[in-house]
């Protein structure tokens, strides 16, 4: 098994470590301009040789760059996996004309062992509604960097909250259908050094009659990241930070506690999917362009009220 890693930040290197525990013997390249000791490294992926040697793909760069790097592979190599981190794209109105690999985005929360149990549960039940709230204060996600000159903190590298935190996005289309609709209030409302948007206020509707509510933002010191989900016979709570889940009704009230979670669990649950091709719970490209199409109005919405800021 080959693989190739574009990119080699913070999630690079969580895929690479995840990828070696995963497979044993297998070969990982990396597409860096870091040198290192560990892993064999191109500087671009044009001088990569060999490159249809490669099994499997993963693209693991700045937001900004996902649209460059996944046209040039999609070109040279054919029939391949390719897994791309989320966002897919930092731009709404790109897309690839012909696709001649299998194409995955990394919405590994998909495989967060609470969002599977309620995928499980919810399968035969109607969802009225979701609420979701999920943040962060910015400054703390990444201890070691500074975080003025991370991607998040710019809005021409594709940051912006709405950007990083689309793993909510996803996971409600996952769970409740496709929006059809939605209001948003948002925009850069802290003191943070940034120029991106820290806060976003979302309502809307899917196509199967869910009404969602979404709160996202890189203003909480206490992070947070909780989903409360109606449907006709039960309340769901989702606590995935502190991994709980309450189940309720009218008569009974049970509570489970997932312990021993490993942050690296879902990723290697995601890996596992894409490269047995058992890939039914992967995020698609399709799936992936759609979550773009909702930043896209998401963002339409938030323009309306930045007279307001």
């Amino acid at each position: 098994m080959k693989v190739l890693v574009i990119g080699y930040g913070s999630i690079g290197k969580r895929h690479c470590g995840v990828l070696r525990l995963l497979i044993p013997g297998i070969e990982i390249v990396v597409v860096t301009k870091q040198k290192l000791d560990n892993f064999k490294t191109y500087e671009k992926i044009q001088d990569v040789i060999e490159i249809d040697s490669f099994n499997y793909f993963i693209i693991s760069t700045e937001t900004i760059k996902h649209f460059e790097q996944l046209f040039l592979l999609n070109d040279k190599v054919k029939d391949k996996d390719i897994l791309v981190e989320k966002p897919i794209f930092s731009d709404f109105n790109i897309g690839l004309e012909k696709i001649q690999n299998r194409i995955y985005c990394g919405y590994n929360l998909r495989f967060h062992p609470i969002i599977s149990e309620l995928k499980e549960q919810l399968y035969i039940e109607r969802i009225l509604s979701i609420s979701v709230i999920c943040g962060q204060y910015l400054p703390s996600w990444r201890p070691d960097t500074d975080y003025r000159l991370c991607y998040s903190a710019s809005k021409e590298r594709g940051g912006g909250v709405v950007y990083d935190l689309s793993h909510e996005l996803d996971y409600i289309s996952w769970l409740c259908g496709s929006f059809v609709d939605l209001k948003s209030i948002g925009g850069k409302i802290s003191n943070l050094e940034i120029n991106s948007n820290d806060y976003a206020s979302v309502i809307g509707i899917t196509n199967k009659k869910t009404f969602v509510s979404i709160v996202l933002d890189y203003l909480s010191f206490v992070p947070q990241r909780k989903i409360v989900l109606n449907t006709d016979s039960k309340t769901f709570e989702a606590d995935l930070v502190n991994n709980t889940l309450l189940i309720s009704n009218i008569e009974v009230r049970s509570s489970k506690v997932f312990e021993g979670m490993d942050k690296n669990v879902t990723y290697k649950k995601m890996h596992e999917a894409i490269l047995l091709h058992h890939g039914n719970d992967v995020a698609t490209y399709e799936e992936a362009k759609k979550v773009i199409d909702t930043i896209k109005l998401i963002e339409d919405r938030n323009k309306e009220f930045l007279s307001y800021l």
